[in-house]
Formats: structure tokens, sequence, C-alpha cells
């Protein structure tokens, strides 16, 4: 790939003669076919003359058709997008675009490309493999030596600049003089690469950009003018609300980036269960002991053995064989035929469950667990929480034509960052898939704020030592106040009657209408708290007053909380305590499973899901897998051809949680590792029908 600066387009033709000529001598080949856009600068008479003349057939395409020319549309978007990317991450102006592109186009013939299996561009043109070892990061810091017959004794032997490119024929590096403001060419250049140095650039950071930032045309002008105060308050002095969006575009359906669920997001599903006669293995001693302590089970109905999260398939024959040779013993389903072979296989859930904190799928299971007290009490306390939020009134029966919807309880385990259990939640949820619409529900949507604009906040709390904290709505679902009449079976075991009917007057989960509920109540709330809403991110919202702001992103009933004042931090989550039972976790540290390091006096702060990529790797068995600095090899092409095609071989795959893989890798690349987008999006073609 080659490309020339033109000052007018006129020049085309010009610089095209030049290449020409130059590329005929490195290669002793002729120019047959040219294809161009069409454009006038390749429509002189001179320009057809000279083609005719060396027997050149120039192909146009069509008007607007730019996809005729493919191949050069989309090489140049592959260097305009690098260029951008070199621009603002060295935070230079673009004015320096072209050495940008130049610098684009220099790395593409470098780069492995999937048309030339093993080689390069530049290699395929010149035979001759490229030196690599010259590359540095565009707008990286650099010290240019002063050759010592130009400085006297006691000056400086070097001078800073910045790294805008390469030298096409020579070593030297293109650099940016910011004192003498002028480009130079250097060989003898040291590059300061362990802080990978930019250029500079002076924000003047104020509100007024701030605002414009977040798309606030709507703040009062009353709130710009330092001094002055809006003429209403509400709860505690926030200002008055906006009134520039309608609760309509408030609830308006959006795409987010990560799925919604309750209490955070959870986009790991749970893997596919193994068939019935697949066995279980563990060691015939804990095996044992595990049986002696649980006793004889309770009369209850026979379930269908649940894998341990990772084991996935059958065990060959031979490994059964070694197995039974050291002391190992099997369990199936159909050898589960007594009380004492019963409780050797819950004994063996119960090991495997606590050893990966695997959550329980019901009551019946949770009651075979060692921690079955802390789960017991963690149902105690949502029954208490749903008697003192008002959520229900007993009925004696149910009205005419009316049905009851089920139950169910969810159990979850909230980790630290080191993945230690940090608490045992239990929530009751109603099996909202037998709602009836129109009836049961209307509007059901919930938008969160996008990982995007959680990154944002925390490199704006980090730029300008702002405060950024922590704060979770406890039994956020339970505050709204449901429109609809609907009625649920009373939950048993915990002093309710049995076969019990309960009228809900609030939000439940697992409603159809449950975060819609919930979503319309907090936006009001916080409106009414005089903070207005972005336009860009419909789940951020802003406060200000005088030279005093307040940033609000919220997920579901997590909020990420930014501001330059603590005094009206605290003061904002006073107020928010008069409407809510919220969690105080102070400045943020674990937020959305992102762990979140700020170093305050560093000016630095870091990402990271290492606790959440580890728990994946135990959960899906990969502990042993070798790691690999390229997620997939360039060159690689997953096709139609690779996946799977024999009746036996689908039905072996059913058992390999492939989707549920694709998706916990999917929250980590829109979470802190863009590294595996590509990859990731290119095994996302495969769910249906994945190969091995």
């Amino acid at each position: 790939m080659w490309t020339e600066f033109l000052p007018k387009k006129s020049d085309a033709f010009t610089h095209l003669r030049r290449w020409k000529l130059r590329a005929e001598r490195e290669t002793d080949l002729k120019l047959q076919h040219l294809k161009s856009d069409g454009g006038m600068e390749f429509g002189s008479k001179a320009f057809e003359e000279w083609l005719v003349a060396d027997g050149v057939m120039h192909k146009k395409s069509a008007l607007y058709e730019h996809e005729q020319n493919g191949l050069a549309e989309r090489g140049i978007q592959t260097v305009s997008q690098q260029a951008m990317c070199q621009l603002f991450g060295a935070n230079m102006t673009v004015g320096f675009w072209p050495y940008a592109i130049d610098t684009a186009t220099y790395l593409v013939n470098r780069s492995l490309t999937m048309a030339l299996t093993g080689k390069t561009p530049f290699e395929a043109w010149t035979g001759e493999r490229p030196n690599i070892k010259n590359l540095r990061t565009f707008g990286e810091m650099g010290y240019v030596h002063i050759p010592p017959e130009t400085c006297k004794k006691w000056t400086r032997k070097a001078c800073p600049c910045h790294f805008l490119g390469y030298t096409p024929r020579s070593r030297n590096y293109k650099l940016w003089d910011p004192e003498k403001r002028c480009v130079i060419e250097s060989p003898n250049v040291d590059f300061d690469g362990s802080s990978a140095t930019r250029m500079s650039t002076d924000h003047n950071w104020d509100l007024r950009n701030l605002k414009e930032a977040l798309d606030l045309h709507g703040i009062s002008r009353a709130a710009e003018q330092p001094g002055t105060r809006p003429a209403t308050e509400v709860g505690g002095g926030y200002g008055s609300a906006s009134e520039w969006e309608s609760d309509a575009e408030i609830l308006r359906p959006r795409a987010t980036e990560d799925e919604v669920v309750p209490n955070g997001p959870d986009p790991v599903a749970p893997p596919i269960p193994r068939e019935p006669d697949a066995p279980i293995w563990r060691r015939r001693s804990e095996v044992e002991r595990l049986a002696d302590t649980a006793g004889p089970p309770p009369a209850m109905e026979r379930r269908r053995p649940r894998a341990a999260v990772g084991t996935v398939g059958d065990i060959p024959e031979a490994v059964g064989d070694h197995c039974a040779s050291v002391g190992v013993v099997e369990i199936g389903e159909k050898d589960v035929s007594n009380a004492r072979k019963y409780a050797y296989y819950e004994a063996l859930l119960v090991a495997e469950n606590t050893h990966l904190h695997n959550k329980p799928i019901d009551v019946n299971e949770a009651k075979w667990r060692p921690d079955w007290p802390k789960w017991k009490t963690a149902m105690q306390e949502e029954l208490d929480s749903l008697d003192q939020h008002g959520t229900y009134k007993r009925v004696n029966e149910l009205p005419i034509g009316r049905k009851a919807v089920g139950y169910k309880w969810v159990f979850k385990l909230k980790l630290n960052p080191d993945n230690s259990i940090a608490q045992y939640k239990a929530r009751l949820v109603t099996k909202g898939y037998s709602q009836v619409p129109g009836q049961d529900f209307t509007e059901t949507t919930l938008p969160v704020a996008r990982l995007a604009s959680y990154r944002t906040l925390l490199t704006l709390a980090t730029k300008l030592n702002l405060e950024a904290h922590h704060l979770d709505i406890k039994t956020a679902f339970l505050n709204g106040t449901l429109d609809e009449e609907i009625y649920m079976k009373a939950p048993d075991g915990f002093d309710t009657e049995k076969n019990g009917i309960w009228k809900l007057q609030k939000s439940l989960y697992g409603l159809k209408q449950a975060s819609h509920v919930w979503n319309k109540l907090l936006d009001g709330t916080l409106k009414k708290l005089g903070f207005n809403r972005c336009g860009k991110d419909t789940c951020v919202y802003l406060f200000q007053l005088a030279t005093k702001f307040i940033i609000l992103a919220v997920h579901v009933d997590d909020m990420l909380i930014v501001s330059n004042s603590k005094s009206k931090l605290a003061e904002m989550k006073l107020n928010l305590t008069k409407h809510f039972k919220v969690k105080d976790l102070g400045e943020v540290k674990f937020l959305l499973r992102i762990e979140v390091i700020h170093d305050r006096k560093s000016g630095s702060i870091d990402l990271s899901q290492q606790a959440y990529i580890n728990q994946l790797l135990k959960q899906f068995n990969l502990q042993d897998a070798n790691p690999v600095t390229t997620p997939l090899s360039s060159g690689t092409r997953l096709t139609q051809d690779d996946c799977l095609v024999t009746n036996e071989e689908k039905k072996d795959m059913e058992n390999v949680p492939y989707a549920s893989l694709i998706g916990a890798l999917m929250y980590a690349t829109i979470g802190t590792r863009p590294n595996i987008a590509f990859t990731v999006g290119a095994l996302s073609c495969f769910l249906r029908n994945p190969g091995r």
C-alpha cells in the first residue's frame, strides 16, 4: 500500500506517473490495469492518452458505488482509522494527520494479512522480511542527540521531541520539536518507552464544558452563575428539576451494551447439564466422609443429577479403569437407587459447589449444602424485607377469572475481588412467564448506563481528582408501586399459610414490569433532587449548583457517583436514604464485576476483571489452558465447513456450554478486554452449530 499527499487534486496525474515508474523498476513488471473511482482527477484527456500510450486498461467504478472499488476503499478506511486512533492516543491535533497516515501505512505494510499466508505486504513486494526493531509508538517522547559540533560545553546535549513516523529511504525517525515547532529527522534518538509519554493538551475543564460533554442543554441559567441558587429547591436544596424531557422519553427502550438482570450484570449463563448417565468422579475417602455426615436423605422426588461446573462429556473407559484401581467411585443416576447412594450423590454436589462457589438451583439442593443455615437466614431476611416494604396483602381467595402466578427462590453469591464470599443473597422471584400481556403488565423496559460511561466517569475522576463513590440500593425492585392487580402463591415453610394467596401491592422480582416500575420511580426521585438526565446516556445524571457538581451513573440498583464536593456528596447520600434503603460502599473498589484501583496520589486508575476471568476459567474447566499472546492467529478463517455435520457430533456438542462461554467473554470484551473483541465476534457467528 502506498499513500501520496496531494496539495490539489490536479497533481494526481504527476504523482501517479512517478509511482508507476518507481514500481516498474522495483519489480521489472509492467502496469496492466488501473481501477479508480471515476473522479475528475483521473478523467482528463492527457491522463487517458498516457494510459493508452502505455497500454494500461482503465476501469472506473460507477458513481457512489464504492463497493465496486472495495479493495482500495477498505484500505483507505483501515489507514484512516488507524491514523485517527494514533492522533487521539497521542493527544495530537488534527494538523498532524499526514504523519499519522504515513505511519499507519508503514505499519500496515509490515503487518500480517489473511490475503498473504505467513507474509506481510512488504515481504511480498520486496522479497525481504521487514525489520520491526525500530517500531515506536506514535507521539512517544524521545530525546534527539544534538551533534557536539553545534552545541557548547554547558548546554544540553539532547532536546525532547515527539515521534511522528519513519523516513522511507533511510533509518531516520521523523520527530516534532515542540520548542522550535518544526519537524526534524534523526537516527540518534533515545525514546522514553517506560512512561509512554504523549503530547499533553491543556483542557480548561469547567462546568460549561462538562455540560456540553454530557449534552445537558436543559440546565437552568441560574445554576450556571456562581453564588446564586435556583428559585425552587426540593429535597434538601438540590435545585429544580428540569422539564426538558418527558417521561415517555425516559422509559423509551434502547440498546444496551450488557444484559440487564437484577443486582448487577451476570452475563454468564449456567452450564448445560450433562446426560443422565454421565458419571461423577471423586475420591472414595472424601465421598464416604461427606456421606456419613449427611445422614439418610428425606423423602423427596428423584431429580436429574446436575453435572459439576466445568465437567462436560463422559470420561473414557481407560480413565475409569485407572480410577477404579486407585479407589475412585463412579456415581450415576442408575446407581442412585437407595438412600445411601443418594446421600453419596448429594455429598458430591456439596463438595463441588462449595469448592467453586456454585449457587444452588433450588431450595432442596440448598438444604443439602453445609452452608444451608446461611441460605436460610438470607431467605428469612428477604421475607422480612417484603413485609417491611408492604409488598403484599394476604387474601382468602382469588377473584373469579384470575390466576395466581407461581414463585421460585433464586440464590446468589456476592464475591469480593479475590473471589471470597462477601454475602449470601436469596430472592423470592415470581414466575413472570405466566403473566398475561395487557392484563398483568404493559411496559417492561429498563435502560442502564453503558460501561463506556462508567469508564469515562472514572477517567474524569482521576484527571480532575474527584470523589468517586459506590452506592447500592437494597431490594430496589420492592420500592415501586404496581398499577396492575396481580396475585401470587404464598411461599411455603416460613410461617405462611399453606396454599395461601398474596395480592401484590408493590413490585417484586420476576414480574415483567418490575424493572420498568423501579426505573420510573428512581428517575422521578432523582429529578426531584435536582438531577438532569444526560442526552448521550439516559442513565447518567448531573446535578449542578454554582461551581459544585455531582454526576451519577445508574445500573439497575448500583450507582457510581462522581463529585468535586464532599459536602454535597454527603448531602446527596442523605437525601437518597430518605427515599430508599441505601448501602454506602464508600470509594468505588468493585463495580459490576470490575475491580477499580484508584490511586489519587499518583493520579492513576486501573480497571481489572481478573477475578471475573479466573472464575470463568474454573467454571468452564479451563484452568490448565495454555496462554497465548494473540487470541486468534493471523490468517485463521472460520467458515461453515468447520461446523459439525453428523447428528452424533451435534448431540455430543450439546453438552459443551459454548454459548455460555461466548456470553461470558462478551462481557469481558466490553468491560476491560477489547483486545479479544474480534475473536469473540468471529466465534459468536457459530452459536447455533459450533465446531470442535
